[in-house]
């Protein structure tokens, strides 16, 4: 498989959410740890919620068919 790498796009350059989500450029290592510490705990919390979701649905289409 070949693969190559891709300019970023023109229009990603100016994207405000990039931007906005992008860290600060004076962030220290730190602040870089702690800031991808709380990104972890996010995913892990939003990937709990949507299973919890996923197990409740599959409850009720069952119980539903009763």
């Amino acid at each position: 498989m070949i693969r190559t790498h891709r300019p970023p796009s023109l229009y990603s350059q100016d994207d405000p959410l990039t931007n906005a989500i992008r860290p600060p450029a004076s962030e220290t290592e730190h602040e870089r740890q702690f800031r991808l510490q709380q990104e972890a705990d996010a995913r892990r919390i939003s990937e709990t919620i949507d299973e919890e979701l996923r197990l409740e649905k599959r409850e009720y289409d069952k119980n539903r068919q009763i």
